[in-house]
């Protein structure tokens, strides 16, 4: 494994002094700190673990957070493969699937305003669509946690039509709803589990349709604003036209190939609430620490938020919006997602216990790239696990 350059630097007495600092860092965070203090910057370790895997990963972003902030932080790479310009730190990575515990905190702020219950149902909201008799009891919560009883995949009919529409948000998801709900549910809600991308849009029309504003500008006023995140967005990150933030890429015949911010850069408007967030590493983070101290912006308890980590189901291992595994490292359960529109990748890990997160994205859909990004994930994990042990 590579040394980072902390450890190549300094004597092992020396980095003992100053791991204890860090310690106290983690442990008891200054009051009022936040993410824009201090950090260590690790870009330039973060180009020694990227050489020679550019045609595999061609941009990596990654932040590690405590209670207090940010820990660390750094970005190396091309924002798109055969060109010059190198990312930076404040660069956007789509964050595809990770957007679903946005989408899940989203909804426990609205159930916080009395908008909407958990206990709301797809009828109560959706009087004027014809919705089969197997939906009439799925729940906000079923759609959060995956247990409403909607596919995992979309019909590919109607995957179709939501690419032929004009882009506008609110009708797509609409047409996505009627179809998903006048079908009959894979199972009867409440009652077992399913990946759906859908029951997350469904989620997200749902809230929409209640607060009379779209999903898209919903979530900006009561999320990203309140989290400072001002680098939030929805769709692909770059400009058609410029390189201005990362491509995405796609592997194809054993060589990565960048494509197109628009029109195919990601998927239809229709899926925003499941996967098409995408924002700076450092926004992302600044999502992360939620779960593990909060935030005065944001008007949930720590027991709304803990709520959140809990599964829909007992004895099962998906929450809303994370999947829920158990790991020595974190001392116990741990909540983690992955996201990729196919041509980025993007990971979260929240370990609430040892008061640590970490995030990552890279700018590659290709599986040789989530191996990649999952061991320098491990690597950050291993390394802060080793830093508490020798504090402790």
């Amino acid at each position: 494994m590579i040394r980072n350059a902390f450890s190549l630097r300094f004597p092992l007495s020396i980095r003992l002094a100053f791991l204890s600092i860090v310690h106290c860092l983690f442990f008891f965070p200054l009051s009022g700190a936040g993410l824009e203090e201090p950090f260590e910057t690790i870009s330039e370790e973060l180009s020694l673990l990227l050489s020679g895997k550019e045609n595999i990963c061609p941009a990596i972003s990654i932040a590690t957070i405590n209670p207090g902030g940010i820990s660390s932080l750094g970005a190396a790479g091309m924002r798109k493969i055969g060109n010059t310009e190198k990312v930076e730190l404040d660069d956007k990575f789509h964050l595809g699937s990770c957007t679903k515990s946005m989408t899940a905190v989203l909804g426990a702020i609205l159930v916080k305003e009395g908008l909407l219950k958990w206990d709301t149902k797809v009828v109560d909201v959706f009087e004027d669509i014809d919705i089969h008799s197997g939906y009439h009891n799925a729940t906000l919560l079923n759609l959060l946690g995956n247990t409403a009883g909607c596919p995992k995949k979309v019909p590919a009919s109607l995957w179709s039509k939501l690419w032929s529409m004009e882009p506008d948000p609110i009708r797509q998801r609409r047409n996505l709803a009627v179809g998903i709900l006048k079908m009959q549910p894979c199972f009867k809600p409440g009652t077992s589990y399913e990946y759906s991308n859908a029951g997350f849009a469904i989620a997200g029309h749902m809230m929409e349709k209640s607060a009379g504003i779209a999903f898209e500008e919903l979530i900006v006023e009561k999320l990203f604003k309140p989290l400072e995140m001002h680098s939030a967005g929805f769709g692909p990150p770059a400009t058609r036209g410029k390189i201005d933030h990362p491509y995405g890429h796609l592997e194809k015949n054993s060589q990565l190939l960048s494509v197109d911010p628009h029109p195919m850069g990601d998927n239809p408007v229709a899926i925003t609430p499941a996967g098409r967030v995408h924002c700076s590493i450092k926004d992302f983070a600044k999502f992360a620490r939620l779960f593990l101290s909060g935030h005065e912006g944001i008007n949930l308890t720590s027991n709304e938020i803990k709520f959140l980590l809990k599964a829909d189901l007992p004895n099962h291992n998906y929450a809303k919006g994370f999947f829920i595994v158990n790991r020595d490292w974190g001392k116990g359960n741990v909540y983690m997602h992955t996201g990729s529109n196919t041509m980025f990748y993007s990971v979260m890990w929240i370990a609430p216990k040892i008061d640590f997160a970490i995030v990552a994205a890279c700018n590659s859909g290709d599986r040789k790239a989530y191996e990649f990004m999952d061991s320098i994930v491990w690597k950050y994990i291993q390394e802060f696990k080793y830093e508490l042990i020798i504090t402790e």
